[in-house]
């Protein structure tokens, strides 16, 4: 099993909505799964909220894929352990549409 440790934190990069380089302190580790880590990062400069995910291969060459998120560290626990949605969710969901205040109309 392939370990990260704190240097592995440089492959992140900057900030992709104002550049800024992002702080240690703004950088929490959510999951961790053979090579694979999870992360949640703050800009502290446009507060900007980042899921990052770290795979290390055997070779040690480190990928990463971010993406933009408006959820905060704590929402990550919360959703965990929900069920999955399912296709059925959507459809009931999207069938009583007009029964529910889900939707809101612009006037």
């Amino acid at each position: 099993m392939l370990e990260f440790d704190k240097k592995d934190l440089k492959f992140i990069g900057p900030c992709p909505v104002c550049k800024s380089v992002f702080a240690s302190a703004n950088i929490k580790a959510l999951k961790s799964r053979g090579a694979t880590l999870l992360l949640h990062v703050d800009c502290s400069e446009c507060e900007s909220s980042l899921l990052v995910t770290l795979i290390k291969s055997n070779a040690g060459v480190i990928t990463n894929v971010g993406v933009l998120t408006d959820l905060n560290k704590d929402d990550f626990s919360r959703f965990r352990d929900m069920p999955v949605i399912t296709i059925n969710d959507v459809l009931y969901f999207d069938s009583s549409s007009d029964k529910n205040d889900n939707f809101r109309i612009k006037k």
